[in-house]
C-alpha cells in the first residue's frame, strides 16, 4: 500500500531501516484492532514476545537511528507513515498539527499514569505526580496554584547564580578549561554546570559537591524512565540501573526537603484552598508536604535537569561543528 512504499523514499540503506520499522508498526495496529494489548485483554506469552520485538525496533530507531534526536526520529515517524496515526510503543502518534493543538490545550485533558503511551513506574515517578492528574481536575488545578504561590511562576524571572560561585573551584577550572579549550565535551562535563545551576534555582539552596556527583548518573538512567513499565519488560530499566535511578531520587528529595522552597510548600499545603491535593497526597501514606516535596524533586531531575543538559550539550556541540560559529 502507499504507507508501505514510501519507505523506499528513505534510500536504498536507510529505507531497509524505515520499512522494518514499518513493518513491527503494522504487526502492533493488527493486534490492537483484535483488542490485544495494554488497553484491551491480556496478550499470550508469544504476542507478549512479539510485541515486545515491535516496540524495541521504535526504540531502537529513537535511541539509536537518529542519535537520540527525537525531532528527527518524530518527523521520520510522521513522513514514513504519510501523517497518519501509527503505533509507539504502548499507543498510538498522533503528527497532525491541528490533532496535537486540539489535545494539548484540551482544559479537560483526560490523563493516566503513563508516558510516551507507557504506563509508568514508582521506580521512576509516584502516581500523585502532577503529570498524571487530568487538566480541570481539583487536584490539577490546586497544585499549580500551589506551585505559582511558592514562586515557580517567576523563576524564569529568577537571576541564576554566577557559576563560579555554583561550582567547586576545582570543578570549575576543570570544565573551564575544556569549555573554552578543543577538547570534545561531553553530556557529563555539561551535566556537571547544570545540574547544580538547576537545583539552586529551583530549591534556593546550593548543592554538595557529592550530591551533584551522585546525581549526575541520572544523565543516563533518568532518559530510561520516560519508558517505564516498557523499560522494565525490556529489561533497560533494571536490577543494576533501578537502585541508582531510587537512590538519586532520595538523596535530591532529602537535599530539597529542607530548602527554602520546601518551607515555602509546607506552609502552602494546609491551607483550606489546597485541601483536595493534600487529601490525594496523604493518601500515598506520607504527610503530604513530603510528597510534594518528592514529586517537584523528581520533576526538576527529569525535566529541568535532563532537558536543559541536551539542549545545551546539543546547542554546545551543535556550534562547535560550524566554525562560522567558533569566530563569533
Amino acid at each position: 500500500n502507499d504507507r508501505m512504499a514510501r519507505g523506499h523514499d528513505f534510500g536504498s540503506l536507510f529505507g531497509i531501516w524505515v520499512q522494518g520499522m514499518q513493518h513491527e508498526q503494522g504487526v502492533r495496529a493488527d493486534m490492537w484492532a483484535r483488542g490485544v494489548g495494554r488497553w484491551g485483554q491480556e496478550p499470550t506469552f508469544l504476542e507478549r514476545m512479539r510485541d515486545q520485538a515491535s516496540a524495541l525496533t521504535s526504540l531502537a530507531f529513537l535511541a539509536g537511528a537518529s542519535k537520540e534526536n527525537r525531532t528527527v526520529a518524530f518527523c521520520t515517524f510522521a513522513e514514513a507513515n504519510c501523517g497518519k496515526p501509527a503505533p509507539f510503543a504502548d499507543g498510538p502518534q498522533v503528527f497532525r498539527h491541528a490533532d496535537v493543538l486540539n489535545a494539548v490545550a484540551d482544559p479537560a485533558q483526560l490523563r493516566a499514569y503513563s508516558t510516551a503511551t507507557v504506563e509508568q513506574t514508582e521506580t521512576c515517578f509516584d502516581p500523585s505526580l502532577p503529570l498524571f492528574a487530568s487538566s480541570g481536575s481539583p487536584e490539577h488545578t490546586q497544585v499549580r496554584k500551589l506551585l505559582d504561590a511558592a514562586g515557580f511562576d517567576r523563576l524564569h524571572k529568577q537571576e541564576l547564580p554566577v557559576i563560579e560561585d555554583a561550582l567547586p573551584a576545582s570543578l570549575w577550572q576543570s570544565l573551564k578549561s575544556r569549555l573554552f579549550g578543543d577538547a570534545t565535551l561531553s553530556e557529563k562535563d555539561v551535566g556537571k554546570l547544570v545540574l547544580p545551576l538547576v537545583l539552586q534555582a529551583v530549591w534556593e539552596k546550593k548543592p554538595s559537591e557529592d550530591l551533584v556527583a551522585l546525581s549526575l548518573d541520572y544523565l543516563q538512567y533518568g532518559k530510561i524512565c520516560i519508558f517505564g513499565k516498557k523499560a522494565e519488560d525490556l529489561m533497560l530499566l533494571n536490577p543494576i540501573n533501578k537502585p541508582k535511578v531510587q537512590k538519586i531520587r532520595e538523596a535530591v528529595g532529602a537535599f530539597a526537603s529542607d530548602s527554602p522552597r520546601a518551607e515555602k510548600f509546607k506552609t502552602l499545603i494546609d491551607k483550606p484552598e489546597y485541601a483536595e491535593v493534600k487529601a490525594q497526597y496523604a493518601a500515598r501514606g506520607r504527610h503530604p508536604a513530603e510528597v510534594l516535596v518528592a514529586n517537584v524533586a523528581d520533576a526538576t531531575l527529569f525535566a529541568g535537569v535532563l532537558g536543559t543538559t541536551d539542549m545545551a550539550t546539543k546547542c554546545v556541540q551543535y556550534t562547535r561543528r560550524d566554525l562560522s560559529h567558533l569566530r563569533l
